[in-house]
């Protein structure tokens, strides 16, 4: 890797949570003359997982007393429905995985239990849908949340292995790949009957009738309602936060 860019990239890091730890109120956004969608959240989160991820690079302990002291606060919670808008999962999953010395016991306990827990019940929702989707939910963007579960069962499956949380991950990409009401794929490009009108400028744009290929579609807001229209942006969009763990569960089914 670029070791001068990495190393920016760490300072910067380091700065940037250390302003927030000495500045703990919150300031919202202001959106003025921007005109998009709201994204107001507050920042619990992103400070948890930045503490992580700067402990599990530095070591340093700074960051592990902040991350099992902001951690406790939430009683450990590992959350089955998540996206951008709450990221604990992400802090979870780095501490639990990480092969550093100095974690305490029953920090590393409680997190345990809550995300085997966690990947328990999407496994009895997913053993009770009549396609497997692990989600009982639907709204905006639900097909990234249904691909996201796949993270909680892998690092569930790496803390207890158990074979069902794999085939609940396979559940979960079937779904994604037609095993669903409509007997189509989310997914441009791939599987059976894919979307041909997704939500996205480069594909609306380049003059050629089939849309770039792998782009996961976000899916209808009920069971019945999604269409394959370009301008219903509200469900035939496509977005990284939903691409990304589309990668990460193929990738896992491949391994």
């Amino acid at each position: 890797y670029d070791t001068e860019y990495a190393n920016k990239c760490l300072a910067a890091a380091k700065l940037s949570f250390n302003y927030l730890i000495e500045n703990p109120e919150e300031k919202p956004f202001i959106q003025g003359d921007f005109d998009t969608g709201g994204y107001q959240t507050r920042d619990y989160d992103d400070k948890l997982w930045a503490a992580a991820e700067l402990w599990e690079t530095t070591g340093e302990d700074k960051y592990l007393e902040y991350f099992e002291k902001a951690v406790a606060e939430i009683d450990f919670k590992s959350d089955e429905n998540w996206d951008w808008g709450n990221v604990t999962n992400l802090a979870l999953f780095t501490y639990i995985l990480s092969d550093r010395e100095g974690k305490t016991p029953n920090v590393m306990s409680s997190i345990r239990e809550n995300i085997i827990k966690t990947a328990d019940t999407i496994t009895r929702k997913s053993q009770s849908d009549m396609y497997g989707r692990p989600l009982d939910l639907y709204y905006w963007g639900c097909n990234g949340t249904v691909a996201r579960q796949t993270l909680n069962l892998f690092v569930a499956n790496k803390l207890q292995q158990n074979n069902t949380y794999r085939v609940v991950a396979q559940n979960a990409v079937d779904h994604l790949f037609g095993r669903n009401f409509y007997n189509r794929s989310f997914v441009t490009g791939l599987g059976h009957n894919p979307p041909m009108n997704p939500h996205d400028r480069r594909s609306g744009a380049d003059k050629i009738v089939a849309p770039w290929p792998g782009y996961l579609v976000g899916g209808g807001h009920s069971a019945t309602d999604w269409v394959d229209l370009e301008d219903d942006y509200a469900r035939n969009e496509v977005a990284i936060n939903w691409q990304a763990p589309l990668v990460f569960a193929l990738a896992w089914m491949l391994k």
